[in-house]
């Protein structure tokens, strides 16, 4: 019995996913900075956000912009 159209559409994908690695790829880039030192002792802001996505950064920056004497912490 020939394979039907959707046992071979599975085994494409599976195929061209052979060799995927479950790592994003920017993580590998050679130029990225090396890890900064955890954070010690205490420190204080007015405006602390947690998560450097779209999202995040832009919060940080509108927060910025409308009060540049804010003292804004993104993590």
């Amino acid at each position: 019995m020939a394979p039907s159209a959707m046992s071979r559409g599975q085994d494409n994908w599976i195929s061209s996913l052979s060799e995927a690695q479950p790592v994003p790829y920017w993580l590998e880039d050679p130029g990225k900075p090396a890890p900064e030192p955890a954070l010690t002792g205490s420190e204080t802001c007015d405006l602390l956000v947690v998560g450097g996505g779209y999202s995040g950064l832009w919060t940080a920056l509108i927060a910025k912009e409308r009060d540049p004497q804010r003292d804004v912490v993104l993590l």
